[in-house]
């Protein structure tokens, strides 16, 4: 019978003389045939083109063996696990980390004796599901390689050597992670992460566990266990690159009459979105759930506070701290590096005797004082630094909705609506709940849930993991005398994200000028106009708009016209939440953010002990 992997072929040849003892195998190996398109996920998880699982074998001399069952080489058998007469070939792979190329060996289990074949050089194969499989542990007495193993100084917290480990041979990402008796689906399929790249990766770098259908912290970290728990050799750790886009406004003809946005602001340095061709698509960002979500999970909370193996490396003048535990990858060791950019998660190789050597950490050296940090600091570091991240973690949000009549086109008119049209209080119960502010128990927005100062009654919404307040402007409450509305542009003016509910009119040319509003916190804005302005509308017009500052966003348009369903609403919600999440990369509030941070850890350094 022939056998094959996805980058080479074997033919297996059985010759028997009378006694069946003197059977013997050999192996010849064949041209490379060009593989085969690979099916559709749906039939990889289907149990009728699903094989079955191999068996588990007992420990042979201290080795976790695969064995290879009879029915592979037995085609009268076709789903029934049949273990007798054939024997059984070993196959291990060696997998190096400093090289580029992969030993096989074949061991023959039969002689008694494991007797070691001219061990065949293989280039490695680039693809995750060919290269990484489940992670084995081999005695330091067995002998997998005649190379001479250049022994280095590790970290005493730190687990085996690099060249302890083995890998079986790999099954594939996904057909291998929850593949058990049983398990009717693969709930780690789509996570596969062949497209992400670290921030600080290693060399070579290790697949990634994508995040772009990632909803909650819970669900993330849910996943890391059962990564573990399957011992699955890649970096579900490291911080990703976020992916990015370029804005191009290639539209079609005539695209200007059906904007709600005039074109007059592009001029003025804002991008408009109206359909498709807004801006390229050259990386997967387009199939984000959310932005950059893990950049809000609080690591450090679960994995290294308390952690009795944690270890605490500082650089006063910068300032950076780097905080290290042992992987659950041999030859790694997870870091977390906290300087005024913020917390960046890597995989550190085993390879690096010291720690100071690790320039993506630590690239200059020079100023200041780099030292390690005493057991007596380690708690009050570890609990402040935890404090730092729970308070810089995002968990809600609050955006503007702004009410404007057909024909007004500056600020102080619109803030001056006391009342909508119905179609606008119909598209508010899409958003969200109307809730009474006076005791009011979750995330409030800046609101006044005591004495009513900010009015009686609010929209509110849960998204996945966020809770979601609006800030409407006709429930604002009028000041007495106050004819600019500063109260009302006090909550509305700080809002990144705004809304903007456009009555329906006669004339395309009554659009919407972002210029209006003179906040410059105000950086996206979602126009929004319904077909018609009575109860019984059934839909909208949507036009994007932001600061040229801001990238491009998720979900992309596709169209100018969306229904009154909940696809309408959870695309708002997402555009709107990742319209945020992407501002807070342009510069008007990135340098913010790395003051607040770099004092932070300033002020926390100059309170640890010496």
């Amino acid at each position: 019978m022939t056998t094959q992997n996805d980058y080479l072929h074997y033919e297996t040849i059985h010759e028997s003389t009378t006694e069946p003892s003197t059977q013997k195998t050999h192996f010849k190996q064949t041209p490379i045939p060009k593989p085969a398109a690979p099916p559709p996920p749906s039939i990889l998880l289907s149990p009728k083109h699903r094989a079955p699982p191999p068996p588990l074998s007992p420990r042979v001399n201290g080795l976790n063996d695969v064995q290879q069952p009879s029915w592979v080489n037995d085609p009268s058998t076709d789903s029934v696990h049949n273990l007798d007469s054939k024997p059984i070939i070993e196959k291990k792979i060696e997998f190096k980390r400093n090289v580029d190329t992969i030993h096989r060996e074949e061991l023959h289990k039969d002689d008694g004796v494991l007797h070691l074949q001219s061990p065949q050089i293989i280039q490695r194969p680039r693809s995750f599901s060919d290269t990484y499989g489940k992670l084995k542990e081999v005695p330091n007495t067995f002998n997998v390689s005649t190379e001479k193993k250049k022994k280095k100084k590790k970290f005493g917290i730190f687990g085996k050597k690099e060249e302890d480990i083995i890998i079986s041979d790999p099954e594939g990402f996904s057909i291998t992670i929850s593949m058990r008796p049983g398990s009717s689906s693969n709930p780690l399929s789509r996570f596969d992460g062949k497209s992400e790249k670290a921030l600080y990766p290693l060399n070579p770098p290790l697949p990634l566990l994508n995040k772009r259908y990632v909803s909650s912290e819970k669900e993330y970290f849910d996943l890391i266990d059962e990564i573990e728990k399957e011992q699955l050799f890649f970096d579900e750790w490291s911080s990703p690159v976020v992916p990015n886009e370029k804005w191009e406004m290639n539209y079609s003809n005539g695209w200007e009459k059906k904007s709600l946005v005039t074109t007059s602001c592009i001029e003025d340095g804002y991008y408009i979105e109206i359909e498709e061709g807004a801006c390229t698509t050259n990386t997967d960002l387009k199939d984000y759930l959310i932005v950059d979500i893990t950049s809000d999970f609080n690591y450090f909370n679960k994995f290294v506070k308390g952690n009795p193996d944690a270890e605490h490396y500082i650089l006063t003048e910068e300032p950076t701290a780097l905080s290290i535990i042992p992987a659950t990858h041999n030859g790694f060791r997870r870091g977390i590096v906290m300087n005024k950019k913020g917390e960046i998660r890597c995989l550190l190789p085993n390879e690096l005797e010291k720690v100071k050597e690790f320039k993506v950490a630590f690239p200059d050296l020079s100023h200041g004082d780099f030292y390690k940090l005493s057991k007596q600091n380690k708690e009050k570091f570890e609990n402040e630094i935890a404090r730092i991240e729970i308070m810089n973690s995002i968990s809600h949000y609050k955006f503007g909705i702004l009410y404007c009549q057909s024909g007004q086109s500056n600020e102080d008119q619109m803030f001056g609506n006391t009342e909508g049209c119905p179609a606008f209080y119909k598209f508010l119960d899409l958003l969200g709940n109307k809730i009474e502010l006076h005791g009011f128990n979750k995330y409030r927005g800046g609101l006044d849930v005591s004495s009513g100062s900010t009015g009686i009654y609010s929209y509110f919404t849960e998204y996945l993991s966020y809770e979601i307040m609006f800030h409407v402007s006709t429930l604002l409450p009028e000041q007495p005398g106050d004819l600019q509305r500063v109260e009302k542009k006090r909550h509305i003016g700080n809002d990144v994200v705004v809304i903007i509910f456009k009555e329906q009119g006669n004339n395309w040319q009554d659009q919407f000028n972002p210029k209006c509003l003179t906040s410059q916190f105000n950086h996206i804005f979602i126009v929004v106009q319904p077909e018609i302005n009575t109860k019984d509308n059934m839909g909208y017009f949507i036009t994007v708009c932001c600061k040229s500052s801001v990238s491009p966003f998720p979900p992309f348009m596709t169209t100018t016209h969306y229904s009154h369903d909940e696809k309408t609403r959870e695309f708002i919600l997402r555009k709107a939440i990742n319209g945020e999440r992407t501002a807070m990369f342009s510069t008007a509030f990135k340098g913010n953010a790395t003051k607040t941070r770099k004092k932070q850890l300033s002020l926390l350094f100059e309170s640890l002990e010496d």
